[in-house]
């Protein structure tokens, strides 16, 4: 069975490990479903493109370049990640908001100049001692 049949019949679920039992999918047959459909979607993505008219190689291009840039957030200390995302989320959403960032750069005082990629257990464990003191 070619390549396009097997996802024709996976999307329709006609497959036989798209069948259901008596007391419905297994993990095993979901997961596998999903990566057929993935594989599948992998090889067809691409047509879809040309046939919009999309020049494939200027899309990779631009996927690669993308993923080679650096990651803006790598380098997130904590309290610009408060100040800058979280604090302004909270206000919109929370009614003590502004209690509650107050307390978090309270308590986290010690990892403020720390980037976010960096905070590991050992720092929340270090926190929670203090705390317990």
């Amino acid at each position: 069975m070619g390549l396009r049949a097997l996802q024709a019949r996976v999307l329709q679920g006609e497959c036989s490990a798209a069948r259901t039992g008596a007391d419905g999918d297994s993990v095993a047959n979901r997961s596998c479903i999903e990566r057929i459909k993935y594989v599948c979607l992998l090889e067809i993505e691409p047509a879809g493109e040309v046939a919009k008219g999309t020049d494939l190689k200027t899309l990779r291009l631009s996927r690669r370049k993308r993923d080679e840039e650096p990651d803006k957030r790598a380098e997130l200390e904590l309290f610009n990640y408060i100040e800058q995302y979280y604090e302004p989320y909270a206000t919109k959403h929370s009614v003590t908001a502004i209690e509650i960032v107050r307390i978090l750069k309270r308590e986290f005082e010690f990892l403020k100049h720390k980037p976010i990629d960096q905070i590991d257990s050992d720092d929340i464990e270090q926190w929670r001692t203090r705390r317990s003191k």
